[in-house]
């Protein structure tokens, strides 16, 4: 009939809104909230909130954001530390990021979890610690296992093991049981893989 389908209607509406979201919850932060993002949320119309809620569009903007957000403000603290300009750390941060994908020694698909395995150059000492990584983000954003990459560099590094990131499918790909039984299979997985030495972070 020509019509758009009503979900990519209502996902094309949400990933125009969800710039000024962010907008908003920059600005809240910017003035003192505290929590920036329940600021923002709390003054949403419910079924504005409900749409921004089910749009994949959306929450892979707010992640963007959240990253971006992110790494300026690890650059910002480390210009503070080093007497840097912000330019020269972001450089410097970027750059540690990009030698950290060298610690990723395989991807690899279970089931509908994506696993990023880290481990140092040398190889993971047989009786070090697997650590499981299971991304936060209300279950619905924060999935990207990019954004993980320093983080699980380091901790292959400093344990001597292994460091995995579990990207699974967030919401609304997944509903939640979906995605409880995901993260349970991805930490039987683990298990096996080293029994008794597992670290669910």
């Amino acid at each position: 009939n020509g019509q758009p389908a009503p979900r990519v209607a209502r996902d094309a509406a949400a990933a125009v809104a969800m710039p000024a979201v962010i907008a908003g919850v920059v600005a809240a932060g910017l003035s003192g909230a505290a929590d920036a993002e329940g600021a923002v949320a709390s003054r949403l119309p419910q079924q504005f909130a409900y749409l921004l809620r089910d749009s994949r569009a959306a929450w892979r903007q707010f992640t963007y954001f959240e990253a971006a957000a992110g790494f300026v403000a690890l650059a910002a603290r480390d210009a503070s530390r080093t007497g840097d300009d912000l330019w020269t750390s972001c450089r410097r941060l970027l750059g540690r990021w990009r030698d950290a994908g060298r610690d990723l020694r395989r991807s690899v698909r279970r089931g509908r979890v994506d696993l990023d395995i880290y481990a140092a150059a040398d190889g993971a000492d047989a009786d070090a610690p697997l650590v499981l990584i299971v991304p936060g983000g209300a279950w619905a954003h924060g999935d990207d296992a990019r954004l993980y990459r320093l983080l699980a560099s380091a901790i292959s590094k400093r344990s001597g093991g292994e460091a995995v990131v579990a990207q699974y499918e967030p919401w609304p790909l997944r509903d939640g049981p979906a995605m409880v039984a995901d993260v349970a299979d991805t930490l039987a997985w683990a298990e096996d893989r080293a029994p008794r030495r597992v670290v669910v972070v």
